[in-house]
């Protein structure tokens, strides 16, 4: 017996230990790049709370989508597995300068869709929109002397070096602005490999130019360990300095701290979703250029990982502005309940985030096979035999499902699906067709 246990401990151990190797080659070879970081990255850690990736405004305000028409007009929605795309370009614009911004004209629907399909051009496109002081914080002030106009596009023609085209889908709007020291061949050299293409349509969808998607499409799972930070770290670096005054109450799942005078935050322990008021005065906001460059300050105050976040819409009615994870170019739902987080600022006096406490870590192997999705046209159709009007919907999103992982509390799955914003909500395409 002595001399089996003398003999089985040793292959046990390297059983044990091959198999841990072939584990680990499994995690970190399983599409790294999925979540990606970009170059910039920085890493600073503290003693409270786990490594957080500080992420300047250059990546937090990156466009979110590309599109590429050739000469012959088809277009496609691309993305790239191998590098971060629109970084790419952004490196190749950032030597790029103007002097001169002209307002094409204000242009109907039909005009517009127009430009938006015009023959070999790539564009980048915004959810919402920013405006040229901010694109020139994103691009190394490229837009110089040029007057701080909003736009949600920015459109290049591949033949013409003297001119880019910013774009604003509110009143259809189309600025020429005239450059110099574009190198177009080095932007063709970024879209010309290993690129992704989803073949598209522009068409209108609430009188505002949406992404159909034309081929059936098979996308892949993912799934991510996540890592959820100590409640405490927010009461730390949010609230009163002075713990001894922070009050602490539990109702159910919610528990509040309260430091009785302009802070209160709220954790629900079940969902992980974390609500903040700051009720105290602060500096007014007169421009929508500081209304984003003031949420960013708030969105880094947090600390939340911003790995892959982007800026994702502003909401006038609420004074808000939502930021959201992205993954392999495409938004993730779910995750809390306005995106990563969102900032809302409100007169002189009032100042909300919203946030969760949950994000991911590290992709790890996924054995759910790829999912089928329907064209975008097709997921219309199917939601118009369920009884949806077409007038209540007015977005539509190919984007991940954040959900939490059956066999695991330490792992969340992504699931592609169609998101509708029905009647001023996102649900997934699945959720209203079982209604």
């Amino acid at each position: 017996m002595k001399v089996t246990r003398k003999i089985f401990l040793p292959v046990a151990l390297l059983v044990a230990v091959v198999l841990s190797m072939i584990l680990s080659w499994f995690i970190w070879t399983n599409n790294p790049v999925r979540y990606e970081r970009n170059k910039e990255d920085t890493v600073t850690s503290t003693s409270t709370q786990r490594d957080l990736s500080t992420k300047s405004i250059r990546d937090i305000y990156l466009p979110v989508q590309v599109i590429t028409t050739d000469v012959g007009g088809n277009q496609n929605l691309v993305n790239n597995h191998k590098v971060n795309l629109v970084t790419e370009i952004r490196d190749r614009m950032s030597t790029w300068k103007s002097n001169r911004m002209v307002l094409v004209k204000s242009r109907s629907k039909s005009d517009y869709l127009a430009q938006l399909r015009r023959p070999d051009t790539v564009m980048m496109n915004y959810d919402s929109s920013i405006t040229v002081k901010v694109f020139n914080r994103v691009f190394k002030n490229q837009l110089k002397g040029v007057r701080n106009r909003k736009f949600n596009r920015i459109q290049i023609k591949m033949d013409d070096a003297k001119h880019i085209y910013l774009l604003n889908d509110n009143g259809y709007r189309i600025y020429r602005v005239t450059v110099s020291g574009q190198k177009l061949s080095k932007l063709r050299s970024v879209l010309k490999t290993n690129l992704i293409k989803y073949p598209i349509n522009l068409k209108m969808v609430s009188d505002q130019p949406t992404v159909f998607i034309n081929k059936g499409l098979k996308m892949p799972r993912y799934s991510y360990m996540i890592n959820k930070q100590d409640a405490n770290n927010f009461v730390n670096r949010l609230m009163s300095s002075d713990n001894d005054n922070i009050s602490i109450k539990k109702r159910q799942n919610v528990t509040t701290y309260d430091d009785g005078s302009y802070h209160r935050l709220q954790v629900n322990t079940k969902t992980g979703f974390v609500t903040y008021g700051d009720y105290s005065s602060m500096k007014s906001i007169n421009t929508y250029t500081n209304m984003l460059l003031r949420s960013y300050g708030d969105l880094k105050k947090i600390g939340i990982p911003l790995d892959n976040t982007r800026f994702y819409y502003y909401n006038k009615k609420t004074s808000s502005v939502a930021y959201r994870g992205f993954v392999e170019g495409f938004p993730i739902f779910n995750q809390a309940e306005y995106g990563t987080a969102r900032i809302q600022l409100q007169g002189q006096s009032i100042k909300r985030y919203n946030f969760s406490l949950y994000g991911l870590q590290v992709p790890v192997p996924s054995r759910q096979k790829d999912k089928d999705l329907p064209t975008t046209q097709s997921m219309l159709d199917q939601l118009k035999q369920a009884g949806i009007k077409e007038a209540d919907v007015d977005n539509i999103q190919l984007g991940y499902e954040w959900k939490q992982n059956k066999a695991s509390s330490e792992v969340v799955d992504l699931n592609p699906t169609w998101y509708v914003r029905y009647q001023g909500k996102w649900r997934t395409y699945e959720s209203l067709l079982s209604n």
